[in-house]
């Protein structure tokens, strides 16, 4: 009979073993739980306890806000493109959930554009949405007997579809109106004036929020003809307007952001969602700050931009300033992983075969 050596495995190998086990672990959380480090590692958590949260969602050169109010109520301002939904439901599904949240109350749809509309039908596959705001854009597959603009695209299509099949939703154009939530609380929609435009951007309608005297304004993809119909409207109201925190319009295409609105909204501080090196314009930053803006934020640079104001009326601004790069990580991780294995290998001792030397 042969007789079988049984090799023990020494002290060192068992804890390489283990050190490999714990890194193909932390590899697993670290890629399962990347947008929590994201969130985590940028001070995101100390806005999240705030009593209202603002999130300007990194979404590419597209749009999408996502608001927090101090009910817990929720209202998503646009959806983003189809090159972005994966992020962008992401996004939302871990905010929401953050604040213990399981629905959108408000949906609001500023114009029928892809980069605007574009993650909604994944938005509506994934959450109850109780409200959605449609712009005074129709699609070809619907009956037109308000002379609207028709857009005929596919996505615009899937929209509809998709809006007017969520159960249990109530879908309404937009119009003026204001929305009080609780004491503190107002939203104003100012909508466009006309019912048809020749630019789908112009149908784009201003929403401010107002809390704890500290007030936000989005703008859509709103024009220069649009800024003016709103400058018009406030003056002949005699309504007073200072803006907090300006959703930049048009991504801060020079083709909107007039001198002349905003001087009147007097704003502290910009953000611009856009991922192209040709946006925010340089003649609009310069317009930013010729009226006094303290700071301008723009995805591209600064990732999803978050904004909390405290019940004193304190705001805190939160960008993603430390980039935690996960793939990198996994990366870095399994080559340890591999040199560890080889490591191990060479200690091994090498055997060598002895020849007989053969003789003439």
């Amino acid at each position: 009979m042969k007789n079988f050596k049984i090799k023990i495995p020494t002290k060192k190998s068992i804890c390489n073993i283990f050190l490999v086990i714990f890194l193909l672990i932390l590899c697993c959380f670290l890629y399962i739980n990347q947008f929590s480090i994201y969130f985590y590692s940028n001070g995101f958590s100390e806005i999240a306890s705030d009593e209202l949260q603002v999130y300007y969602l990194d979404v590419g050169q597209a749009n999408a806000s996502l608001i927090i109010f101090p009910s817990r109520t929720a209202m998503l301002i646009d959806a983003g493109s189809e090159d972005s939904e994966e992020t962008f439901i992401e996004n939302v599904d871990y905010i929401l959930n953050k604040n213990g949240i399981k629905e959108l109350d408000f949906l609001v749809l500023t114009h029928s554009d892809e980069d605007h509309v574009g993650g909604c039908v994944s938005l509506l596959e994934k959450f109850q949405v109780n409200n959605i705001f449609r712009p005074k854009i129709v699609s070809d597959t619907e009956i037109n007997d308000r002379n609207f603009k028709v857009v005929e695209t596919q996505i615009f299509r899937n929209v509809i579809s998709a809006i007017y099949n969520e159960p249990n939703c109530n879908v309404e154009f937009i119009e003026n109106l204001t929305i009080f939530l609780g004491e503190n609380i107002e939203i104003k929609i100012w909508a466009s004036d006309k019912d048809y435009y020749v630019e789908t951007n112009s149908y784009s309608p201003f929403i401010s929020i107002e809390y704890k005297n500290r007030t936000f304004l989005f703008t859509g993809d709103a024009t220069k003809d649009r800024e003016k119909e709103f400058v018009e409207k406030i003056k002949k109201n005699g309504i007073d307007v200072n803006v907090d925190f300006l959703l930049v319009a048009h991504h801060g295409s020079s083709l909107s952001s007039t001198k002349e609105f905003l001087d009147l909204i007097n704003p502290q501080y910009a953000i611009v969602s856009s991922a192209n090196k040709h946006f925010p314009s340089n003649a609009v930053l310069t317009r930013l700050k010729e009226v006094g803006v303290k700071e301008v934020f723009c995805t591209k640079t600064d990732g999803m931009i978050g904004i909390g104001i405290q019940a004193d009326g304190e705001y805190l601004i939160k960008t993603e300033t430390t980039f935690v790069d996960v793939p990198l990580i996994l990366v870095l991780s399994s080559l340890i992983i591999f040199m560890f294995i080889n490591l191990n290998n060479s200690n091994k001792p090498k055997k060598f075969k002895k020849y007989k030397s053969l003789k003439k």
